[in-house]
């Protein structure tokens, strides 16, 4: 059951955050009474009285057509928010989750900064100007997918920390000398309620944090240094309290029942998990749009470009999957380590042949040393240590830590946020470019079904509204299914059902993959979490309305 944190409406001069919300999901081991008439057959290994490795044939019941309905939207949600600022609309986002481990390791999260009233606007590029520290007239949006690995712990922390760490870091970049009031320092305290581990000092904040003109926060350059270090300095902190705890409790044997020891444990859990991070930023205001990619998460943006019939859509990858199977992140490791080790750092695509992304939060085991870890085992891999998990040793290449960073890539766009095809596309392209429509966060699992050309052609073929509009034929004739209001289950469906076309005979699709319960299906599909943001302008939301009440007569 998907357990969101509460809505918030703050009010701090000028500006308001209206909405935050860290989602993680809970799988419950349901059963339908009616099944889906069927049985087929999984290979399961397991070990015999006498120690050998076998193999055996475990049969599966296909779950029924609305037991696989019901673990498909089951997390589906649907956000329609007025937009801020002279061209009225509104902004849409819709993020769906099917868990594959038990309980799943997604998580994501979202909020939303308000223009509270009329500023002025800051066109880049257009000559204008504006006195520093003046309200600027638009919202800001923050969108995070976070994909978590050996446990749940850091992206659930990930999914309460990360926006505002980035958001307060981003604040900095407005801050004018001796220019902060009680509402500032109110709004600046909400954000570091999220962050356990910060500290920082909000005297020189600004008047109006992260909506203001000053030049700092316009510049792209200064912008991404922002994000990637707030995303450092949290990850830091995540590695760090172990650390601090741990040493703070002495030698053995340890009182287990202390708050010391209870803290320490509390701590231990997010470093020794880990998890990849994804976050997109609109800038209404000033017409930006930058994504921040640590792991193998990925964005990709569609643009829709007229065609002598019809339209089509075109992909805009935002992001660069960070795995090992990357050349340039192999180079960036060996780089980073002596040549002693250039044949260790990544074997089989992997960090010191175990861990597949090469950037991530938390995955302490990559990050600390040797001995510290081996105290670590010394200490928790005893019976009642409080620890859910096994300390596992340190890896045998271990030497020269860290091999794993959190530290993000950036990719900016210039967007305008309307539906008219006048706004640049990316910066190499022309002056005059389609329209950037909408941008999809997902982590992994969808990209192991689905490219991203697939994935904006099915986006795209559910906003026209030929398709958005419910249809007796599910399959349309491209290939793929249109039956889903949310987009974000539209991808996840079709993603695990495959194409019509091109589906091969015998390929196992959506009933079977849905029917696999953990911890076997891992082996077929990867939890998936899905958010899509689009905007609409009031027009366009009006023919859109039309169309759906028309559809429902």
């Amino acid at each position: 059951m998907a357990r969101p944190a509460s809505k918030y409406l703050i009010p701090v001069g000028s500006a308001a955050i209206v909405y935050y919300s860290a989602s993680y999901y809970w799988n419950k081991n349901k059963s339908d009474s009616s099944l889906g008439g069927g049985i087929f057959h999984i290979p399961v290994r397991s070990r015999s009285h006498d120690g050998r490795v076998v193999t055996k044939e475990n049969p599966i019941t296909v779950l029924s057509q609305a037991e696989i309905e019901r673990k498909l939207t089951n997390h589906a949600v649907s956000y329609s928010i007025p937009r801020a600022g002279e061209r009225r609309g509104r902004w849409r986002y819709e993020t769906a989750a099917v868990a594959s481990n038990a309980p799943i390791e997604d998580a994501h999260a979202e909020m939303i900064i308000r223009s509270g009233e009329p500023g002025t606007q800051v066109l880049v590029g257009s000559g204008a100007t504006t006195s520093p520290g003046q309200p600027l007239s638009g919202d800001m949006l923050f969108f995070a997918i976070m994909d978590g690995h050996s446990g749940y712990n850091t992206s659930r922390l990930l999914a309460k920390t990360l926006i505002p760490s980035v958001a307060l870091e981003l604040s900095s970049l407005s801050a004018a000398p001796n220019d902060a009031n009680d509402a500032t320092k109110g709004w600046l305290s909400y954000l570091k309620s999220f962050i356990p581990f910060t500290h920082r000092n909000t005297s020189s904040a600004s008047h109006h944090p992260l909506l203001s003109s000053y030049p700092f926060a316009s510049d792209p350059k200064y912008v991404s240094t922002a994000i990637q270090t707030a995303f450092a300095n949290l990850d830091s902190n995540i590695v760090r309290a172990p650390i601090q705890h741990i040493n703070a409790l002495g030698k053995l044997p340890l009182d287990r029942e202390s708050e010391a020891y209870q803290l320490a444990v509390a701590n231990l859990l997010p470093a020794l998990s880990g998890s990849c991070a994804l976050l997109a930023i609109l800038d209404q205001a000033r017409e930006d749009l930058y994504v921040a990619c640590t792991g193998d998460s990925r964005a990709v943006a569609g643009y829709k470009v007229p065609a002598l019939q019809g339209n089509k859509w075109e992909a805009d990858d935002l992001s660069i999957d960070q795995t090992g199977r990357s050349r340039s992140e192999l180079e960036r490791i060996q780089s980073e380590h002596p040549t002693s080790e250039a044949s260790a750092v990544i074997r089989s695509g992997r960090v010191l042949g175990s861990l597949e992304p090469t950037r991530a939060f938390g995955d302490a085991r990559y990050k600390w040393t040797k001995e510290f870890q081996e105290r670590l085992g010394t200490l928790f891999n005893v019976a009642d240590s409080g620890v859910p998990t096994r300390i596992r040793a340190p890896p045998d290449d271990l030497l020269t830590p860290p091999y794993v960073t959190s530290r993000p890539e950036v990719t900016h766009r210039k967007v305008s946020f309307s539906t008219s095809p006048s706004n640049p596309s990316p910066s190499s392209a022309p002056a005059v470019a389609p329209p950037l429509r909408f941008v999809v966060l997902a982590t992994d699992g969808l990209w192991d079904k689905l490219s991203s050309s697939a994935v904006v052609d099915l986006v795209g073929g559910y906003l026209d509204r030929s398709s958005h509009s419910p249809s007796v034929t599910s399959v349309k004739p491209d290939g793929w299914t249109y039956t889903d209001t949310n987009v974000a289950t539209h991808l996840i469906r079709n993603a695990l059902a495959g194409n019509a076309l091109t589906k091969q005979p015998g390929q196992w699709g959506l009933s079977q993959l849905m029917s696999i319960p953990a911890p076997y299906s891992r082996r077929y599909r990867d939890d998936i979490t899905v958010t899509v943001v689009w905007w609409e302008d009031d027009d366009e939301q009006t023919v859109a309305e039309a169309t759906l009440a028309k559809a429902k007569l």
